[in-house]
């Protein structure tokens, strides 16, 4: 999984690593929209979101936050141009290593339950072992 780091100045979490890339939508703006534009602005990659569908929706009090999952095996992170004020670096991650940022309370504190659904759902859709 790529994730990346979030910078020191951020309100939220600062100096933390987290799932990439994320944020609010714009009044108006599908999640797709949204996350088409995020994930250019925080790490300068563009992907057409149009024909996707998010793997989850995750309901909280206020609102909701869709999930989207991409599996781009020809993403290169030295490609990858980082908002600096929001992101400090990026590297790719397995489960074992995120969870053990988590641990360390190195990564947002995430339930690792979601973490474990996010790579059981990497290459496929559903919650059927096949």
């Amino acid at each position: 999984m790529l994730i990346q780091k979030r910078q020191s100045t951020r309100n939220r979490f600062p100096n933390l690593w987290d799932i990439s890339a994320g944020g609010h939508s714009i009044s108006g703006e599908t999640s797709k929209e949204a996350i088409q534009r995020e994930a250019y602005e925080e790490l300068g990659y563009i992907h057409d979101f149009s024909n996707d569908r998010p793997y989850l929706t995750i309901n909280y009090d206020d609102g909701f936050g869709d999930v989207y999952l991409l599996n781009d095996e020809n993403l290169d992170i030295n490609d990858l141009r980082l908002q600096k004020e929001e992101v400090q670096s990026v590297t790719w991650a397995n489960k074992n290593e995120i969870m053990q940022l988590i641990n360390e309370e190195k990564f947002i504190p995430y339930c690792t339950g979601f973490i474990e659904l996010l790579f059981f759902n990497q290459n496929k859709r559903g919650l059927i072992n096949e």
